[in-house]
């Protein structure tokens, strides 16, 4: 590795190779020594600019930048000093600014004006280049204020299955409609490929490149908040006019390069964080994410700082604007409702204009809501939607005034007064007449029985959870260990028809005739309905169910069959799953694997619980009673 000093003559030579210098070469020395002096290749703030982080393996830091473009010296990668250098190297060489290129004053402009504060660059001795791309970009954005925004769970989607965070640069004096217009920053992977085993793979090993892009924010609000039906939640932030100048000069040197993008850790809500670090110098937000990055708990780690979120607004998805209009009104008048949003009765029906005016109103409005929720299904073309849409305001606009829609109430999924995602459970219990001690961890992030304040209702992932169980007999062996357990219980009616799934891929304990109870490894799917509400859900669903194990005779079996469930939320920090399934498999007449199982879980604070779960399972001829008594901590 090349020291600085190695670096000043091959600075100096290359300069002479050049175009007249724009400073005095002669005092590129004097600027290297200085910043040796005041150790600035140490400084954090340097380290932030370049994305250095420890390394994985062995002594010294490694940026997590992977594009050579975004480095000036050949191992500036690791080597900070030697970055430092040759950047104040190419500070003094002239270029040309166009719309291909431009000097390295202006490519890294953030890292100029950080070093020019440090080292009070001498203008008569390193002139300072015009910028003029930059300074058109800085004025096009005029950003005034920030919001970080979360877009909630998407199960549908591999990709957005834990949420999405994205930055809004907010301009002054914006109201509902401009703030549309304002430019948001997202970070995000540039997948060629279509959703399946090797996109998810590519996701998962750093296959694709993750770059910064600008858009619209009302684009982001069609994609998420329209399309597939996710709430947002704006986090505004107190970043003052000097912290914004830094997040948008970062932008600017972040916005032409690239990152490899990690699914689970180098993901949208890291690199966010790593950009709000650069603004507000100080900010020690990534420091807590190393294995893995789950947005949620990145939204925890900015709104618990001290002074960072100002205000917290819910926009809600227009399934939620549909289910919130529906809800107010009887049975008879969602039916009405319906009939006309489907188009099914006209506007100006004859039931309709006998109702009450506040009663006419909410119907018409939740009528409205109805269509805009089937065009953005695509369940009715784009022309008619249009239609039906402007003959229901026309009726709605000779109602007498009696205001705008009431508002849409905020949830209890606000995600930032979720609960810690990584989770430790130690338990007590006995398994088919055996007592045991079993100690679990979660890697995230969240199940139907943890306290489903700050999570999407109904909604269940949980990725890597291993158990390990001690039991009497003196044996401490791997009880299970689930890569992924996805469960959706969406609640299903007439209005909004979604359906309910799961899909669980791990190795758990099961019995084999003759062969004890080996791991088996297990990928179950299953699909049906649910039904009610957030705190009570009866489901129902057909399972399949795919097992292998070498001392099954084939390698690996099939099963199928029915399941059937209740989460209720009897009251706030109590949560009940009752469940019963039943699986009949192909490899013998009498394999049947049933389950009958009731679970309690008690959360009086946010990151504890204590969990109780008793009830019969039998696989073969083999049954018995199981009952488990555990203590939860989630950090």
């Amino acid at each position: 590795m090349s020291s600085c000093r190695q670096w000043i003559p091959i600075a100096l030579l290359g300069l002479s190779f050049v175009m007249p210098a724009v400073g005095d070469p002669g005092y590129l020395k004097d600027l290297i020594s200085r910043s040796q002096q005041l150790r600035l290749a140490d400084h954090p703030e340097w380290h932030r600019l370049l994305h250095y982080q420890p390394r994985a393996f062995g002594r010294g830091v490694e940026s997590l930048n992977d594009d050579p473009a975004f480095f000036n010296a050949p191992d500036g990668r690791r080597n900070p000093q030697t970055e430092l250098a040759a950047t104040l190297a190419a500070f003094f060489v002239p270029g040309a600014e166009n719309e291909r290129e431009q000097p390295a004053q202006c490519r890294f402009i953030a890292r100029y004006a950080w070093l020019k504060e440090r080292l009070a660059f001498d203008p008569a001795r390193l002139p300072e280049a015009p910028c003029r791309r930059f300074r058109a970009f800085r004025e096009a954005l005029d950003p005034q204020g920030a919001t970080l925004i979360f877009a909630s769970a998407f199960l549908n989607n591999p990709a957005s299955m834990f949420g999405h965070t994205l930055l809004r640069l907010d301009r002054r004096g914006q109201d509902e409609r401009t703030r549309l217009l304002a430019p948001t920053v997202n970070y995000a992977a540039h997948a060629t490929d279509p959703i399946g085993l090797r996109y998810a793979w590519k996701g998962l090993t750093g296959g694709y490149h993750g770059r910064f892009t600008l858009s619209p924010y009302f684009e982001k609000v069609r994609d998420y908040n329209d399309l597939e039906h996710r709430d947002l939640w704006e986090y505004r932030l107190t970043l003052t006019p000097a912290e914004l100048d830094r997040l948008v000069r970062h932008l600017w040197e972040l916005l032409p390069t690239y990152y490899d993008y990690y699914f689970f850790d180098e993901n949208c809500s890291y690199h966010l964080l790593a950009l709000l670090e650069v603004a507000r110098p100080g900010l020690r937000l990534t420091d807590r994410f190393h294995a893995w990055t789950i947005p949620s708990d990145t939204i925890q780690a900015v709104s618990r700082t001290p002074g960072l979120v100002d205000e917290v607004i819910y926009r809600p998805s227009t399934a939620s604007r549909l289910r919130d209009r529906m809800k107010r009104l009887s049975t008879g008048e969602r039916e009405l409702a319906r009939a006309l949003g489907e188009g099914r009765r006209p506007a100006d029906d004859v039931e309709l204009m006998a109702q009450p005016p506040v009663t006419r109103t909410a119907v018409l409005d939740a009528a409205t809501a109805l269509v805009s929720y089937r065009q953005e299904r695509q369940i009715v073309a784009t022309a008619e939607g249009e239609r039906l849409s402007s003959s229901l305001l026309l009726v709605r606009s000779r109602v007498d005034d009696i205001g705008p829609p009431p508002s849409v109430p905020a949830p209890d999924s606000r995600p930032d007064r979720g609960h810690d995602s990584t989770r430790l459970m130690l338990s007590t219990g006995r398994d088919h007449g055996q007592s045991f001690t079993q100690i679990e961890w979660r890697a995230g992030y969240h199940d139907l029985l943890d306290t489903s304040r700050g999570f999407e209702p109904g909604a269940q992932i949980e990725v890597l959870r291993i158990g390990i169980r001690h039991r009497e007999d003196g044996e401490t062996r791997l009880q299970e260990l689930d890569v992924l357990n996805v469960l959706s219980l969406p609640a299903f009616d007439e209005t909004i028809r979604t359906w309910a799934w799961r899909m669980q891929a791990g190795w758990q304990r099961s019995p084999v005739p003759g062969e004890g109870d080996p791991l088996v490894f297990r990928f179950r799917m299953g699909g049906g309905m649910a039904f009610g509400s957030a705190r009570s859900n009866p489901y129902a669903m057909l399972e399949g169910a795919l097992q292998a194990n070498p001392r099954y005779e084939p390698d690996w079996i099939a099963g199928a069959g029915p399941a059937i469930g209740w989460v209720v939320e009897p009251a706030h920090g109590w949560r009940v799953h009752a469940w019963a399934r039943r699986l009949r498999f192909t490899d013998n007449p009498h394999h049947e694997e049933r389950e009958a199982m009731l679970a309690v879980q008690v959360s009086g604070w946010r990151n504890h619980g204590l969990r109780l779960e008793a009830g019969r399972r039998a696989s073969f001829d083999r049954g018995g009673r199981v009952a488990t008594l555990g203590w939860l901590y989630y950090y």
